[in-house]
């Protein structure tokens, strides 16, 4: 099996199945963040710097709020079956694209 980054690059190039692949991930995202009662852009910031396979997290912002929002981020961490959670949404999809031949 490929590693997370070779796979997350190959699939990103198929613009086809970018949604397919995005909505699990965001469903995973969704139900972490109502757990937590944070924004989602928070979880995704989250998991960006604690995953281990993204090295820099880049958030852009329109206004004041959401610099201060996306900062927010980082009082916080996920704990290891949050992390796995998504994990889990993102290596569903890969593994089904593998089986495609994707």
């Amino acid at each position: 099996m490929k590693g997370l980054k070779y796979q997350l690059k190959s699939v990103l190039r198929d613009k086809f199945c970018l949604m397919t692949f995005l909505l699990p991930i965001l469903a995973a995202l969704d139900i972490i963040a109502q757990r937590r009662n944070v924004p989602v852009a928070q979880v995704a910031i989250n998991w960006t710097t604690q995953c281990g396979v993204v090295d820099t997290s880049l958030t852009g912002v329109r206004n004041a709020a959401e610099a201060v929002e996306n900062t927010a981020a980082m009082s916080w961490s996920l704990d290891a079956e949050e992390i796995a959670q998504i994990n889990a949404a993102i290596h569903t999809h890969l593994d089904s694209a593998d089986k495609d031949g994707r």
